[in-house]
């Protein structure tokens, strides 16, 4: 029996590449099960991951549609726009941090006001 054809169908191909995207909850949940105490360095190199994924996507989804609408050179202030604010908005933060002096209060150190004064 050739299930050549079978495979190439589009709802074949949807079925599974669907299954293959949800593979991924399954398989970290048992992941995080297992895994009772990851180091520090293994944590990281997950989150990073996690967020150049996300940068990745979101290049891929915005990118296009932009290029498309606007063109090369608003795309480019745009991209640079958003870079110099991004680094003006983080750098301080990780920089007073990596040398030990205060700078803007992190989720560990602050706590929101109370709404009683």
């Amino acid at each position: 029996m050739d299930l050549q054809p079978l495979i190439q169908t589009m709802p074949a191909q949807a079925f599974w590449f669907g299954a293959l995207s949800a593979a991924s909850l399954p398989l970290g949940a048992a992941l995080g099960i297992l895994w009772k105490r990851p180091s520090a360095r293994a944590i990281s190199a997950i989150m990073a991951f996690g967020a150049g994924s996300l940068l990745a996507a979101l290049a891929l989804e915005l990118v296009a549609p932009a290029l498309e609408r606007g063109g090369y050179t608003p795309l480019a202030i745009g991209a640079v726009a958003g870079g110099c604010s991004f680094f003006c908005w983080i750098g301080p933060s990780t920089s007073t941090a990596a040398s030990g002096a205060s700078g803007p209060p992190s989720s560990a150190t602050w706590s929101a006001p109370s709404a009683h004064g």
